[in-house]
């Protein structure tokens, strides 16, 4: 049986790195995988085998002509069609590279991991009536569904979420948000794919609060990560391991100018996973500030060497940590609550230690060899 995985693109991120996790896991069990960039990008950080990477000899780039063109074609296509608009008309280059990509595998299913790519799945089915289509959700469905700039699109992506064969989502909190729309849903985690190891605390060597995560300045919290590293004691320091555009980089210097004590801040960068799986192992707890987590496949990395866990009350963390049974969840996004969970951690070995148990403990639930049985069970339905 033949399965591709249609994203964007492939980089550095949390998206490609499930995707080509699984791939890799489901191909033990003797499907074969193939990946699809859409949208042209042939950056491959997860060293794809080039047999298995289609990437489409034009790059589809949105030039600001286009996306004054579409912004006004929307404006009309909503006076219309009573505030509505299938997002499908615009994305005909990456319909044309899916129907491509299908033909050239001569694939029995195919996975959808974007949100944008999923108002397609209405077409493709017409185009191949018995291709299995399923829809792999990797954020948190009420983004999807509630918030403003896309409840224009809501009726055409509950249309196309109920034109598929599955709907995959990570969470309880998702499985319900898709209720709400009258959409069913299965839950599967994304998997740890690093060896189940635990690191107590007298083996660690760093005084360090490690963060991993895209470089959003606004989404992902980073602002409040600048703001604890400036109130630490001496010794302790905050790591930030994960990548960003130009922009963002700017935007991180202009913060990191403002502190008192730079030194306290330490930005790693991108980080293949052997320099990263080091990195977890002598840190002493983890952080996460992001405002919106779907899942947050650092977090189960983390625990996964022991590392204690404090992250804001997003969906993901809720369901990882069991509602805080097993880490700190910070209600209201505050940056004060998050800094004072932060420093009760400080130098508190008991505290640290009783945590890291917990992580550990927790994350043998998202273990790769657990989360391939689920996907094998899905694939073979």
């Amino acid at each position: 049986m033949n399965v591709g995985f249609v994203s964007d693109s492939f980089p550095m991120g949390g998206i490609a790195k499930v995707v080509t996790e699984i791939g890799a896991a489901i191909e033990e069990e003797g499907f074969s995988s193939f990946y699809l960039s859409a949208l042209g990008d042939p950056t491959n950080y997860y060293s794809i085998l080039e047999s298995k990477l289609y990437i489409p000899e034009k790059k589809i780039e949105e030039t600001n002509f286009i996306k004054y063109r579409d912004k006004a074609r929307k404006f009309f296509e909503m006076k219309l069609y009573n505030g509505q608009v299938d997002l499908s008309k615009y994305l005909l280059a990456q319909y044309e590279n899916i129907v491509n990509f299908v033909n050239k595998n001569n694939l029995d299913y195919l996975i959808i991991c974007r949100y944008d790519l999923t108002f397609l799945v209405s077409k493709i089915k017409n185009e191949f009536p018995k291709l299995k289509i399923f829809v792999w959700i990797h954020g948190p469905v009420e983004i999807y569904t509630k918030k403003k700039e896309r409840k224009k699109y809501l009726t055409y992506y509950k249309k196309n979420l109920l034109a598929c064969n599955k709907v995959i989502c990570l969470t309880e909190f998702d499985l319900h948000e898709l209720e709400k729309i009258d959409v069913s849903g299965i839950k599967i985690y994304n998997p740890i794919s690093f060896r189940n190891r635990f690191f107590s605390e007298d083996t660690r060597k760093e005084k360090t609060i490690l963060c991993v995560s895209r470089l959003d300045i606004k989404d992902k919290g980073i602002d409040s990560l600048v703001k604890l590293a400036d109130v630490l004691p001496d010794g302790w320091r905050v790591k930030l391991v994960g990548s960003g555009n130009e922009n963002e980089l700017k935007k991180l210097n202009a913060l990191l100018k403002k502190m008192k004590n730079r030194k306290k801040f330490v930005f790693l960068g991108p980080k293949r996973p052997m320099d990263l799986e080091e990195i977890y192992q002598q840190s002493s707890f983890f952080v996460s500030p992001s405002l919106y987590e779907g899942f947050g496949l650092s977090l189960v990395e983390a625990m996964n060497f022991g590392l204690p866990i404090i992250a804001f009350e997003t969906s993901g963390a809720r369901e990882i940590t069991e509602e805080g049974k097993f880490g700190i969840l910070v209600k209201d996004f505050s940056s004060d609550k998050l800094i004072k969970e932060c420093l009760m951690f400080v130098n508190n070995n008991k505290l640290i230690e009783r945590y890291a148990k917990l992580s550990h403990f927790r994350s043998q639930k998202f273990a790769i060899k657990n989360i391939k049985k689920q996907w094998v069970s899905l694939l073979n339905d």
